[in-house]
């Protein structure tokens, strides 16, 4: 899963998932505008934008896509927005990893 980045590392992260159809793409602007304040991270989903395909595409499998994806960034705690089909991904990737939920 290709994560696009923004903002400083050290602020907190907030990962903007996009529906189906979309792509990273359709963060841009609410992307640029919060970078000031967090670190921004936002996917392409599997089998979009410049991720690579995927026979599975279901929340579940987008959410440990997600998962692995944010290990791979360091991130261990994140805000994770869903807009369409990322609503989905979002309560999958909380239900699987809940210690990433903000204090």
């Amino acid at each position: 899963m290709h994560l696009h980045r923004l903002g400083q590392r050290t602020s907190p992260a907030l990962v903007l998932l996009h529906g189906i159809p979309g792509s990273a793409g359709s963060w841009t602007k609410v992307a640029d505008r919060l970078a000031s304040r967090f670190f921004i991270l936002v996917p392409d989903l599997l089998g979009f934008g410049h991720s690579s395909d995927a026979e599975d595409i279901h929340a579940e499998s987008q959410a440990i896509a997600l998962e692995l994806a944010l290990e791979a960034a360091g991130v261990d705690r994140a805000t994770v927005v869903g807009h369409d089909f990322g609503g989905p991904i979002a309560l999958s990737f909380y239900r699987r990893r809940p210690q990433f939920l903000p204090h």
